[in-house]
């Protein structure tokens, strides 16, 4: 009688492979996010798998650091060679010299960080509805939270607390204009199960991933390599030794681990006895316990920079709205609508301290009290909005409190002689708030007109 059971291995490249073949059913223009790391290479070839023996129907996009190892940048170019796919490169340096992201300066400087605005603007740039990435669960916690379809907002944002069901195998891929998925074939895979499918689909791999002869030297307990963009500094002592890296990413972050493994056999056999997780090398993750949920959850950032006449632009971080299809959608997130309150919070302190015994500032006060409330209940009424057309109006609404807020405040302090640090945070508060709900109200309308 014939048996009809499937091995683990198989278990997963069915679910991957289905994963897949829903991705490129439901999304008009996907692509697959290729670093020439080993999850990214697995996923690569279970999508040649499932069209063989058809083109892979999306190109690799790789978003490219400039700090990559030379062992991973020659890999990269044989591989797409190897499976016949389109390689779409977006280059972090064209985002540094546009002015879009500003270098990080310092010894722990590293790029890793601004591939989210070069993504983001790849992205658009190719119209992609949907990106295929490498996550496992198993890798990280943040990445433990992702669905396989994980919806992003036009500005690109994860929110991790308001994610669609998937049961059944159902996956939802719709989504408004300008929005997109990050689709991960490979979350119930572990970093064991990875090493034994490359094992038994004998897939190349870059060299780097077994033992070799480097010279590195030690920072923060981790073993980094030499190169061009990382020198140590003069109390760092640089030594050759045997490595090998466990995970692949940009150079300045990456660290590599004393092992001797120089086979697939070894490498597992290392991996089963290993007590720390492959993401453990990266000194990315250890900026913060959060670190990769950040990164997850970061739209793109405008920083703060001197203009020449002295202002400052304001720095913003665009971690404040989701707009998803469904019946009553949380249109704001709760960091805002937090803001937004504790913004009224800081009002209503300010009121509290006002000499009220004089009539002027007492009334001045109260339309103070009055308007910067309201602030925060515009803000929790739109992000209730049931459709585009009433959220804007809510805001247009929220922003007319704000500025009428600013404006009795200039009156107090400029006509009651009240200059004091708190209203002036009061003035600056509600100026930001202005220019973040104006940003989000304008970029809902263009999305109307179109």
């Amino acid at each position: 009688m014939p048996n009809y059971s499937l091995s683990h291995l198989d278990q997963l490249e069915s679910e991957a492979i289905f994963v897949l073949r829903e991705t490129a059913a439901q999304f008009e223009n996907p692509a697959l996010l290729f670093s020439g790391g080993k999850d990214s290479i697995v996923m690569a070839w279970l999508a040649r798998k499932a069209f063989w023996p058809a083109k892979m129907p999306f190109p690799l996009v790789h978003i490219d650091t400039g700090h990559n190892f030379v062992e991973t940048m020659t890999y990269r170019d044989e591989f797409v060679d190897l499976v016949g796919a389109r390689l779409i490169v977006g280059l972090v340096q064209d985002s540094i010299d546009s002015g879009r992201v500003v270098e990080e300066k310092g010894p722990n400087a590293s790029r890793n960080k601004l591939q989210t605005v070069t993504l983001l603007d790849t992205i658009e740039a190719n119209k992609y509805d949907a990106c295929l990435g490498g996550g496992r669960r198993d890798e990280e916690k943040a990445r433990a939270k992702e669905r396989f379809f994980s919806h992003r907002d036009d500005f690109g944002q994860w929110d991790p607390k308001n994610q669609r069901p998937e049961l059944w195998n159902l996956f939802n891929g719709r989504k408004n204009a300008g929005e997109h998925f990050r689709v991960f074939p490979l979350s119930n895979f572990t970093e064991m199960d990875i090493w034994m499918y490359i094992q038994r689909e004998n897939i190349p791999l870059p060299s780097i991933y077994f033992s070799h002869e480097r010279e590195i030297f030690e920072r923060n307990g981790q073993i980094l390599a030499v190169t061009d963009f990382l020198k140590p500094q003069p109390h760092e002592t640089s030594e050759r030794r045997i490595v090998r890296f466990r995970t692949i990413g940009d150079a300045t972050c990456t660290g590599a681990v004393e092992s001797h493994a120089s086979n697939l056999d070894e490498v597992i056999a290392e991996v089963a006895a290993a007590r720390q997780t492959e993401r453990g090398t990266r000194a990315d993750d250890k900026r913060s316990e959060t670190a990769m949920e950040d990164r997850k959850k970061e739209g793109y950032f405008w920083k703060t920079e001197k203009r020449k006449n002295g202002k400052t632009e304001m720095q913003k971080s665009w971690n404040f709205w989701t707009h998803q299809p469904a019946p009553f959608p949380m249109r704001i997130t709760t960091e805002l609508r937090k803001r937004s309150k504790n913004f009224g919070s800081m009002v209503i302190r300010i009121f509290i301290t006002l000499p009220k015994a004089r009539e002027e500032v007492r009334i001045l006060g109260r339309q103070m009290l009055r308007s910067g409330t309201s602030v925060a209940a515009h803000t929790r009424e739109a992000s209730r909005a049931r459709s585009d057309s009433e959220f804007c109006s809510k805001l247009d609404q929220l922003l007319q409190e704000a500025d009428e807020c600013q404006l009795w405040v200039e009156y107090l302090k400029e006509d009651c002689q009240l200059d004091s640090t708190e209203l002036q945070s009061v003035h600056q508060e509600a100026n930001e708030l202005i220019s973040i709900f104006t940003t989000i109200v304008h970029k809902v309308r263009n999305h109307l007109k179109s």
